[in-house]
């Protein structure tokens, strides 16, 4: 009996306004995300599917651009069906070489402008693309730059390691940023030096460059590199860099890099340095013993505070409420005090006795 039911609930989703064609306004504009997901598991797609597959893979681009202009505005399928289709199309895109693939393709996918919205999962009162068709093809087009860059930036290094810093500097793409810094993984340590060094030898000029002379630096594993190209990182960038060196530099390297970041970057970079590394140091005495000094720091103190937070121990957190008894006046016993409060909202772990 429920099977009947939930059939006849599903059937009924294809006569409900959820299911009108392209071009009648859904109420609300916006769509149940579970029935536009239901409606999309009844429908039978595989077909088309295949068909722009192979298609593409023919390298047929009038063919490709037919199914994709029937498929968008089919009058069969509910937008959802129809929107699901040229997303799965538009991820498997990346998967395929760039040069079998037509620019009009991808173009076509770019400028797709999706009808289908949803609440957002975390602001029901903002409505977002259930299939970011757009998104999917931009996300393929720039790993197919990466990976090109990458094979570039491999053919400069073999050459003349110099000759990718001035690549780098002169691409201003993300993409193709991020692929010759991905050619690094296959370089020799001397070339790595060579990079990291010619990268840092022009950093005043254009500090953006702390990312590729970094990464040169932790590719090679000399940490004193590594804390000069950091001195001058920001953003995310920074973070992302910092969060690679977990597993790969030794805890003492790690403690320095982070006493050296403290000593150079502005306020704001080190508080990123603080929470990046701060976790790979809980059990080691000497940075924890910095973070307890940070506490009467005017700009990072609050940083500090959080950091042990998250990493004291049982001593810590006595040693914690012993400062927070102090002086109510002072910074480190109010910070103290904040360490305490942020660590009672901490998740249930275990600590070190």
């Amino acid at each position: 009996m429920r099977t009947f039911v939930s059939t006849l609930f599903l059937l009924a989703a294809f006569t409900s306004p959820l299911s009108l064609p392209a071009g009648e306004p859904v109420p609300g504009g916006i769509w149940d995300r579970e029935s536009a997901l239901q409606i999309i598991e009844l429908a039978d797609t595989g077909e088309r599917r295949a068909e722009l597959r192979g298609a593409v893979l023919a390298g047929d681009e009038t063919a490709v651009l037919a199914l994709l202009e029937s498929t968008a505005s089919d009058p069969l399928w509910p937008a959802p069906v129809r929107e699901s289709v040229l997303f799965q199309f538009a991820q498997e895109l990346k998967h395929l070489p760039a040069s079998t693939v037509p620019p009009a393709v991808t173009a076509f996918l770019r400028s797709y402008r999706p009808q289908v919205r949803v609440a957002h999962e975390d602001h029901s009162t903002a409505a977002v693309p259930l299939f970011n068709i757009p998104a999917a093809a931009w996300g393929a087009e720039h790993l197919w730059l990466r990976e090109e860059s990458a094979y570039t930036g491999a053919r400069l290094l073999a050459r003349d390691p110099q000759a990718l810093v001035e690549r780098y500097r002169a691409e201003r793409r993300g993409p193709a940023r991020s692929g010759l810094i991905d050619a690094l993984d296959q370089a020799g340590a001397h070339a790595l030096e060579e990079v990291a060094l010619g990268a840092l030898a022009v950093i005043e000029q254009q500090p953006d460059l702390f990312r590729l002379a970094a990464s040169a630096a932790l590719r090679a594993n000399d940490a004193p590199l590594l804390r000069e190209s950091l001195r001058h990182g920001d953003g995310p960038a920074l973070a992302r860099l910092l969060r690679e060196t977990s597993g790969i530099l030794p805890r003492a390297d790690t403690h320095a890099l982070l006493v050296d970041l403290l000593e150079h970057l502005p306020p704001a970079a080190a508080a990123v340095a603080l929470a990046e590394l701060a976790p790979l140091l809980a059990d080691h005495t000497a940075s924890q013993e910095l973070l307890v000094a940070l506490l009467a720091e005017p700009m990072l103190g609050s940083s500090a505070a959080l950091a042990l937070a998250t990493t004291a121990s049982h001593v810590m957190l006595a040693r914690l409420r012993d400062l927070a008894a102090g002086d109510p006046a002072s910074l480190t016993a109010r910070r103290a005090a904040l360490a305490l409060q942020l660590h009672r909202l901490q998740p249930p772990r275990e600590v070190d006795p």
